[in-house]
């Protein structure tokens, strides 16, 4: 049996309980895989978007979608009620064209609140999809501007860095552990943390593991992080994997400039061009660069100004980032 066309709107996820669809299990990749194995002359497909930079399992098919240069189209919605009104996909709604004997750039389409963007690029610049080519430029100056020095994925902890559970129940003596934002510094047992990384008799800064607060429109300007979703830990004190930690240091002052770093606009702009989910691991950091000792107080000016941002490369940062509140 042959296949000229295939079009499609295949079925989501599997739903496990999670809320807005963050943790449910993807399944709509299985369908285009397998419409790519009967080499179809054309593929269109409208899928969501969440592939770009994460979901469950998805890693080998972003791979393989970001190499494939028979991909002819990709048209982005930052938010999914652009293309379904009555539904709410976390992280926007995308749909592709795909030509068999297509083989060169992919013409993009970034649509966002009724304005169209269109660009020609290689999908696979990056090992993430960069939804909107305005950013590229400033993640390549950036980049140029680092060079030498790694990135701020390496610096931020694995999740769960000492061990404990979201479902860990506290004890009333032992050692202090931050838990959710709601219960806040309680205890552990000693002998049930782990501290691979020898950040417990340091100063952290703990950061929400889920830090957008349930927002699903990547249209809108997004906070990522607030006063309420970070934590500075005092030596001795742990976390459970609510948090991660993004830095250790040995004294109070370098955590709270490198906080600064962190609240920056500009810092949370390239923080965004990696997310497309309501989570965040250490991976999402990649295009951030970690300065390595943090001994001054940080602004956006400074930084624009480090890395040689233009006014209007910066005019686009203030409107896709709120300020920290």
């Amino acid at each position: 049996m042959r296949f000229d066309v295939i079009i499609g709107n295949p079925p989501y996820q599997l739903s496990d309980g999670g809320g807005a669809g963050s943790s449910a299990t993807p399944i709509y990749h299985r369908f285009v895989d397998q419409a790519r194995q009967l080499q179809p002359s054309c593929l269109l497909m409208i899928i969501p978007a969440r592939w770009y930079s994460g979901g469950k399992g998805l890693g080998q098919f972003r791979a393989h979608m970001l190499a494939d240069k028979r991909m002819k189209v990709l048209v982005d919605f930052e938010h999914s009620a652009e293309v379904f009104p009555d539904v709410d996909v976390a992280g926007g709604i995308c749909y592709f064209l795909w030509e068999k004997d297509y083989n060169g750039l992919c013409k993009v389409i970034n649509a966002s609140q009724g304005v169209y963007h269109i660009s020609l690029r290689a999908l696979d610049e990056f090992s993430v999809f960069v939804r909107n080519a305005r950013a590229i430029s400033i993640i390549h100056k950036v980049a140029n501007a680092s060079t030498g020095l790694l990135a701020l994925s390496q610096r931020i902890s694995r999740r769960q860095p000492f061990g404990i559970a979201s479902t860990y129940i506290p004890t009333h003596t032992g050692i202090p552990c931050w838990f959710t934002q709601r219960m806040g510094l309680l205890h552990v047992n000693a002998q049930d943390i782990s501290d691979p990384d020898g950040l417990l008799h340091k100063w952290k800064l703990l950061i929400a593991f889920a830090p957008i607060a349930g927002q699903t429109d990547f249209s809108k300007p997004i906070r990522f992080y607030s006063t309420e979703s970070t934590r500075i830990a005092r030596p001795g004190e742990c976390c459970s994997e609510t948090w991660l930690v993004a830095c250790a240091f040995d004294t109070e002052q370098e955590v709270i400039n490198f906080k600064r770093y962190l609240f920056t606009k500009t810092v949370r702009f390239l923080l965004l061009q990696h997310v497309i989910s309501q989570n965040i691991t250490r991976r999402n950091f990649s295009f951030i660069p970690d300065l390595g000792k943090y001994q001054t107080i940080y602004t956006d000016e400074l930084l624009v100004d480090m890395w040689s941002l233009t006014a209007d490369e910066w005019a686009y940062i203030d409107s896709k980032i709120l300020a920290t509140a």
